[in-house]
């Protein structure tokens, strides 16, 4: 992977910023990268790490040897930690100390930890005492999804660098990038939330499309069946257990673009290669059975997520949705 800034599409502001402290020499010696999961924080900050060390300017040139071995993942100035356990403890910060105290071979070592929300408080409390007394050539780069589990102390001596979805415009320049035909792109975008992670996966894993049309073509078989005949439905959805979640999330998706289509607001639904069935959907259903059905999606999902029994909530959850057809 080439780590570029002009490879990023939305989150200006923040590049902007990123570039300004390093044009004018004023990077500070500790910041905290945060924002929900898929922003692109972690490749925002080698991106930073990788420029820094170039020192070409505000972009890196890929052609010096840092930013050679720098993509070859063997730069010895940068340290990336990743957790591999729930929390991270006061042992490898001591150990992340260690590193940070050997000189760099350059003019920068540069520590980035992931998921650094997961620092107990008195792993909080040794990284403070480096980042208080840093040594003149340390750069800390603590990346979070959340900025509410750290301590007031490393907040205040950290730059806060905020990464935000992309919204609509950025995310189509984004698939549009990425090979996707123009009509596709509302999916991906209703799907992703402005999530460029969540793209991703979405572009690598093909079966969504068939997870798409296995979804719908349920829904309208659901609504014909007789209540006996609700139970042997479970057995399609038993199927596709490890998908379930997307396939709720498709659900959510069909039952809003039902409630635009009742609405006349047809320029505004996600599946638009569905709309024929949706119109069909619609035909004889009250725009309150539709937002009943939705919530019963709504709340299935956050069940299960809450480790309720996978059988009995996808089966009440059928039976609720086929009484209310």
């Amino acid at each position: 992977m080439t780590y570029k800034f002009s490879n990023f599409i939305g989150n200006g502001h923040v590049i902007s910023s990123l570039k300004t402290a390093i044009d004018h020499n004023k990077i500070s010696h500790a910041y905290i990268f945060f924002g929900q999961a898929g922003m692109g924080k972690t490749t925002m900050a080698l991106t930073f790490a990788k420029t820094i060390l170039c020192g070409n300017g505000t972009e890196p040139c890929d052609t010096c040897n840092s930013c050679k071995v720098f993509n070859n993942f063997n730069h010895t100035d940068v340290i990336l930690f990743t957790p591999k356990k729930s929390t991270i403890g006061v042992d490898v910060i001591r150990d992340i100390t260690k590193d940070i105290n050997i000189k760099p071979y350059g003019q920068h070592k540069i520590i980035i930890i992931d998921k650094a929300d997961k620092l107990t408080v008195q792993a909080q409390n040794a990284l403070l005492k480096t980042l208080e007394e840093p040594p003149k050539y340390a750069i800390i780069i603590l990346i979070a999804e959340s900025i509410n589990n750290f301590l007031y102390t490393i907040l205040s001596r950290c730059v806060k660098i905020r990464l935000t979805p992309l919204n609509e415009k950025e995310m189509e320049a984004l698939l549009l990038s990425k090979g996707i035909e123009k009509e596709n792109t509302k999916f991906y975008i209703n799907y992703s939330s402005g999530s460029v992670g969540a793209v991703n996966q979405l572009i690598d894993n093909k079966e969504i499309y068939n997870l798409k049309n296995f979804t719908v073509d349920f829904l309208l078989s659901l609504k014909k069946k007789s209540l006996d005949e609700v139970f042997e439905m479970y057995n399609d959805l038993e199927k596709h257990k490890e998908d379930i979640f997307k396939i709720l999330e498709i659900m959510q998706i069909f039952f809003k673009d039902c409630l635009l289509a009742k609405e006349g607001l047809r320029k505004n639904i996600t599946l638009e290669d569905k709309l024929d069935i949706i119109k069909l959907y619609i035909k004889d259903i009250t725009i309150d059975v539709l937002i009943h059905k939705s919530n019963l999606v709504s709340f299935s999902s956050e069940a299960l997520k809450q480790n309720a029994n996978f059988q009995l909530t996808m089966e009440l959850m059928l039976l609720k949705m086929r009484k209310f057809s």
